[in-house]
C-alpha cells in the first residue's frame, strides 16, 4: 500500500501545476456568470449583458460579451478582488475568443479607430496591450489591419506581430502576465487566427516584451479590459470563452519532476 503514496501525490501536484486557479467567463448565466471575479461585466447599455455568439455551439455556447464605438467604446471586468484564488501577484495567464466587426462604407476597410484588449488601465503604460490599428496595414498585401503589442523597451512603444485582420475574422489570443518580474511571461503573446470551431487558420506570437516600470507598482493590471474606436461608421466587438488561470513557476515543474522520479523508482522496485 505504501508503494501508492507517492504517485498519488505526484498526480496530485501535478493537477494542482498544471492547471492552478482559474477564474473563467462564457456569458451563459444571467449577470456574466463565474462570480468568483469578485465584480460583474461591465458594458455599454446595449451589450451590457451578452450577444449571440460567434463561435460554433460546440465552443461557445449560445452567447458571447460584446460592446460597439458608438455604445460607449468599452467593455471589461475587474479580478483584483476575485474569491476563486487567483493570485495576481504570481505568474497568470489569460485567454480568450474575439471577434470585430467594421460597419463601414467600404468592405473591410476601418477608416481611422482601433481595438485594444488591455490588462489594468486603458492606455499604453499596462500589464498585457494588444491591438490592432487602422494606422497599420499589413505591408504583404495592404488590406488587413496589422495586429501589435505594446513593448515599453521598443521604439514607438509598438512591435508588428505576423498576423492581420479582417472584419469579421476569429482570433484566440492569449498573453502571458509575471508581475514579480516586470514582463510580460514566458510566452509573451500569442495570437491566433481560427475558425468558429476554434481550429487553427494561422499563427503569430512574441516573447521578450516589457512593460512600463511603473505598472507594478502602480498597480496596473488586475482587470481586463476591450476598447473600440471607428471615427466613420461603426465597429462592434465580441468576445467569449474567457480564462485566467495562474502559471506553475519553472522549479515548481522540477519539484514535481523529482517526486514523479521517485514515485516511479518506488513502483519499479521489486519486493523482497
Amino acid at each position: 500500500m505504501k508503494k501508492l503514496i507517492f504517485p498519488i501525490l505526484g498526480t496530485s501536484v501535478l493537477a494542482q501545476l498544471t492547471f492552478g486557479q482559474t477564474i473563467s467567463q462564457d456569458f451563459e448565466l444571467p449577470g456574466g456568470d463565474s462570480g468568483n471575479w469578485g465584480s460583474s461585466w461591465n458594458a455599454s447599455p446595449d451589450y451590457s449583458l451578452t450577444e449571440d455568439t460567434f463561435l460554433d455551439s460546440s465552443l461557445g455556447g449560445t452567447y458571447a460579451g460584446g460592446g460597439a464605438s458608438n455604445e460607449g467604446q468599452q467593455a471589461y471586468r475587474d479580478y483584483s478582488n476575485n474569491t476563486g484564488g487567483l493570485d495576481i501577484a504570481e505568474s497568470y495567464s489569460i485567454s480568450l475568443y474575439a471577434q470585430v466587426i467594421f460597419d463601414t462604407t467600404e468592405v473591410n476597410e476601418w477608416v481611422s479607430g482601433r481595438f485594444h484588449i488591455y490588462n489594468g488601465n486603458f492606455g499604453d503604460d499596462n500589464f498585457g496591450n494588444i491591438r490592432v490599428s487602422s494606422d497599420i496595414t499589413d505591408p504583404d498585401d495592404g488590406t488587413g489591419l496589422l495586429w501589435q503589442a505594446y513593448d515599453a523597451s521598443a521604439s514607438g512603444n509598438w512591435v508588428d506581430m505576423d498576423i492581420d485582420m479582417e472584419t469579421g475574422d476569429i482570433f484566440y489570443v492569449q498573453f502571458d502576465i509575471n508581475p514579480e518580474a516586470g514582463t510580460y511571461g514566458e510566452y509573451d503573446v500569442l495570437v491566433n487566427k481560427v475558425n468558429s470551431d476554434g481550429s487553427l487558420i494561422e499563427s503569430s506570437s512574441l516573447t521578450g516584451l516589457q512593460i512600463g516600470q511603473n505598472v507594478v507598482s502602480n498597480g496596473n493590471y488586475g482587470e481586463l479590459g476591450f476598447h473600440v474606436e471607428e471615427s466613420s461608421g461603426t465597429a462592434s466587438f465580441k468576445v467569449d470563452n474567457i480564462n485566467i488561470t495562474n502559471v506553475p513557476e519553472p522549479q515548481a515543474f522540477a519539484l514535481l519532476s523529482g517526486i514523479l522520479v521517485l514515485a516511479l523508482s518506488t513502483m519499479r522496485r521489486p519486493s523482497r
